[in-house]
């Protein structure tokens, strides 16, 4: 049992904790774990465990391959020994919405292989790819599975690393894990085994069962910000049928056991009024003069930037253009920058309109 401390804010029982929030879905477990990390757990045997969501968006949508090796990571500690449990789950309402596979199916499609054993590639080859797996021309991501000659490489979806199987005239000559980024082995095994799960699919047209029948009988759900997750439940509740089941089930579940809503309020005394800096992303020819109308509004104004060669040619293009009074350059990182009152920090990349950009996403070819 935590201490004192920890029922303040998430309320531990016999040291598991479930906990979810729901109004952005993976961005908010996010931000929810990494508070958790912040906080010294450690010292009591409490570890924060991110459960996410298949992909994303409330949408049944192609899964992202981490969410789902994270998924069913998650499943099999929760569905397996005791023990080994994780003791606090961050999760989103959508996370726990969202199938998973039932115990007997993740214990079915536990492989064991072994050196020396008969292995019929194609037989196996036709198993994963009926299970939702790629075949790809190299393993490098959860889900994908490549058959070169007589070797196969495997990166299950509940797997850290990928697995090599090497084989002659049918039989396993050697197993060893690899690393998915340069291919270059990691550990020579003997014996090893694997899960075959995949994907469940999304709530319209999964299968399995919902994700929230795996929280533990003895189990304190905390709920961070009840009425942004009832808020949410109704918009999932309106998108389908399966939708509504899916919540009824949650419901259910969530009666059996025992609850903690933690609900910010509304408050007059020392509001911290945090705001965007995005306005200040111009370019940097435009940058000095967009930093001398803050500097006029604000009592303190910083930038930061990452490196020394950053905060000197900063330094010299601000200069160059006529210095900004009161501007304090300073070496640093944050990924966002932030106004509050009296004081602006930003960071340099921010004002190049650099920080924040997503890299176009690409599709590789199915073979």
């Amino acid at each position: 049992m935590a201490g004192p401390f920890y029922w303040h804010w998430w309320h531990a029982w016999g040291g598991r904790i479930a906990s979810h929030e729901a109004s952005d879905p993976s961005a908010a477990a996010s931000r929810l774990l990494d508070m958790l990390a912040w906080v010294p757990l450690q010292g009591f045997g409490l570890a924060a465990s991110l459960f996410p969501d298949r992909e994303g968006r409330a949408a049944d949508t192609a899964a992202n391959p981490t969410s789902v090796r994270g998924r069913l990571q998650l499943a099999r500690r929760l569905s397996g020994d005791p023990a080994q449990r994780p003791r606090i789950v961050v999760a989103s309402l959508l996370a726990l919405l969202q199938p998973v596979p039932l115990l007997t199916e993740l214990e079915r499609d536990l492989l064991t292989l072994r050196v020396g054993e008969t292995l019929v590639a194609a037989e196996l080859l036709d198993r994963l790819i009926a299970a939702n797996y790629r075949r790809t021309p190299l393993a490098e991501a959860p889900g994908e599975i490549s058959l070169r000659g007589d070797i196969m490489d495997i990166f299950p979806y509940a797997a850290d690393l990928p697995l090599r199987i090497e084989s002659f005239d049918g039989e396993i000559e050697s197993l060893r894990s690899f690393a998915p980024g340069d291919q270059r082995s990691v550990e020579l095994l003997g014996e090893t085994q694997i899960c075959l799960s995949g994907d469940t699919g999304g709530i319209r047209r999964g299968e399995g069962v919902a994700a929230a029948t795996l929280v533990p009988q003895d189990a304190v759900l905390v709920t961070v910000e009840p009425l942004r997750v009832a808020e949410q439940a109704e918009t999932l509740r309106i998108q389908s049928p399966a939708h509504e089941r899916a919540l009824r089930i949650w419901h259910k579940e969530t009666a059996k056991r025992t609850r903690l809503d933690l609900q910010s309020l509304p408050g007059t005394l020392n509001p911290l009024d945090a705001r965007s800096v995005q306005s200040l992303a111009v370019g940097m020819k435009e940058v000095p003069a967009a930093l001398r109308t803050v500097a006029a509004e604000v009592e303190r104004l910083l930038v930061l930037c990452q490196t020394e060669a950053e905060e000197h040619r900063f330094s010299e293009l601000i200069a160059e253009a006529g210095g900004v009074p009161g501007l304090e350059v300073r070496r640093g990182s944050t990924s966002r920058g932030f106004r509050l009152p009296g004081l602006v920090l930003v960071n340099h990349r921010e004002l190049t309109g650099i920080a924040g950009r997503r890299r176009a996403s690409t599709r590789r070819p199915t073979y």
